[in-house]
């Protein structure tokens, strides 16, 4: 019977009528709508009030064998920000080719304070980030993939949308194959039904919450768990649709954007 009622749907109104009513987190009753209209007004809240002073934030990233995309985005990015003294880089390496230099090239490459561990073995995303989180010494956390750029103002972003102890996760766009880093509909598309690999909060509530849930050991399917977790412990979060974060087109193992690469 939904399927039959979707295909009448406009276009424009399909994802607000998934969200109220077919949303993962509604399998947590209609609480859960309650607490998602918080996060819309903790959002709008956070425009006005900004938290001061700004504390110092962790970016956690896990990795193996990406060494060209973390220079090329994110290192390269991290060389623009405002306040690189608040930022603590922190860094999980499965094993890459280059993990017995890899240090020094990043150190290279950053003025940021660096925490770095590697050690042999498969790469697995959650058990990765889990240990980036474990070395932050910060309170605020963002965890992120090396396929993405840090924006200017990230300390500011996630000060502002952690204050109050809300989690944060940013809809982000996704850049098709070859194609140029304009907010279009040629170029990509926002990220509004999953995407929730990136995110960011405190340390205290991420270990609470999870951590990420290590049994994934393949690609995908952590983030939605996680994400679950958040609404099972009834955590307020914010998520909107965030212009300075776009993803990078990559291979990928996701069935989703191969068919988008090859479409577009």
């Amino acid at each position: 019977m939904f399927a039959a009622f979707k295909k009448i749907i406009p276009v424009g109104f399909k994802y607000p009528f998934w969200y109220v009513f077919k949303a993962p987190q509604r399998k947590f009753g209609i609480g859960s709508i309650g607490r998602d209209l918080l996060g819309i007004l903790r959002y709008y809240f956070a425009q006005f009030y900004k938290p001061s002073p700004l504390k110092t934030i962790s970016i956690c990233i896990g990795i193996k064998d990406r060494t060209f995309e973390l220079q090329t985005y994110v290192l390269k990015s991290l060389k623009y920000i405002a306040n690189p003294e608040l930022v603590e880089l922190c860094i999980f390496d499965c094993g890459s080719e280059d993990s017995a230099t890899l240090s020094t090239i990043i150190q290279a490459n950053t003025t940021v304070k660096l925490k770095f561990h590697a050690t042999q073995m498969n790469f697995e995303r959650a058990y990765a980030l889990n240990q980036a989180a474990v070395m932050a010494e910060n309170e605020c956390l963002f965890f992120t993939d090396v396929d993405f750029e840090i924006p200017k103002n990230i300390v500011e972003l996630v000060n502002k949308y952690t204050q109050f102890n809300s989690m944060w996760f940013p809809i982000v766009f996704y850049l098709y194959k070859d194609k140029d880093k304009t907010i279009s509909k040629k170029n990509g598309e926002w990220m509004i039904w999953g995407g929730k690999g990136l995110f960011a909060c405190y340390k205290k509530t991420f270990f609470e919450v999870g951590p990420l849930d290590e049994h994934f050991k393949s690609w995908g399917g952590e983030d939605e768990s996680f994400w679950l977790n958040c609404h099972a412990s009834k955590k307020i979060i914010i998520r909107n649709k965030e212009k300075s974060l776009m993803h990078h087109w990559h291979p990928s193992f996701n069935e989703k954007y191969r068919k988008l690469a090859q479409a577009h």
